[in-house]
């Protein structure tokens, strides 16, 4: 009878543990993509912040060639330059 058992019962077992960790992965798989949905946007939330800050440094790169443009424009010749390094004061 036990010998009857283990042939019938242990194949029954194992197809039930098959769809158990089946039904598991199913669900870790949501589960992780609804977690890299959420990362993905965060991540894009930073780019775009850094993608900001990088264009605000650009402008301010843009202003400081267009101020020494504009003061190399202005001097004339036997003018010293204005020095562009030292604080306003």
């Amino acid at each position: 009878m036990i010998v009857r058992w283990t042939t019938v019962g242990w194949p029954h077992k194992m197809v039930q543990m098959i769809e158990q960790v089946a039904l598991q992965w199913e669900e870790d798989e949501e589960r992780f993509r609804k977690l890299q949905l959420s990362d993905l946007a965060a991540f894009n939330d930073r780019v775009d912040a850094l993608t900001v800050c990088r264009f605000s440094f650009q402008f301010f790169q843009w202003l400081k060639w267009s101020r020494e443009a504009w003061g190399a424009h202005l001097t004339k010749p036997g003018w010293s330059k204005p020095d562009t390094h030292s604080p306003p004061i």
